[in-house]
């Protein structure tokens, strides 16, 4: 996987430690798990560094990134990263307004969980992310959904 590593830091946005993370962790397992070997999956180092760089400028998460690996040996590498993620509406939802809007909701539905919040028990500001990713599909970043709530819970 070599050449595959050396082709996937061409790209920019891409650091050494998370293409390897991705081409022997998910890469390989993902392959694995659709009984597909690597060579034929129709990816390569490319394919693999865009993915990577589509993480670091926030366009995706890990999860959804995984998503979008999944489809691209499905699809045998057809589509590039940005094309999965667009067709299949898997962009990571980093607009502060519309993410805004989202947790206030979720803020105004569970009053209960708020109170114990506010009350010491900062684990319970879980449930509130998991409202945000339920309402997001899973597609709210999670640093910034985690600051929202915590601005417009303590202030």
């Amino acid at each position: 996987l070599t050449p595959w590593l050396d082709a996937a830091l061409e790209v920019d946005g891409t650091d050494a430690s998370t293409v390897a993370n991705w081409l022997t962790g998910e890469l390989l397992g993902t392959c694995s798990q659709a009984d597909v070997d690597v060579h034929e999956s129709g990816l390569d180092g490319a394919w693999i560094g865009q993915l990577v760089a589509l993480i670091a400028d926030g366009t995706l998460s890990n999860k959804l990134a995984k998503q979008v690996l999944a489809t691209g040996v499905e699809d045998r590498g057809e589509r590039s990263p940005q094309q999965i993620a667009s067709d299949e509406g898997l962009e990571q939802v980093s607009d502060e307004g519309e993410l805004q809007a989202i947790v206030d909701q979720v803020i105004a539905d569970n009053a209960g969980t708020v109170e114990a919040i506010r009350g010491g028990n900062d684990k319970a500001i879980g449930a509130l992310v998991g409202q945000v990713m339920k309402a997001t599909r899973g597609q709210a970043d999670p640093r910034l959904t985690n600051e929202l709530l915590q601005r417009a819970i303590n202030g």
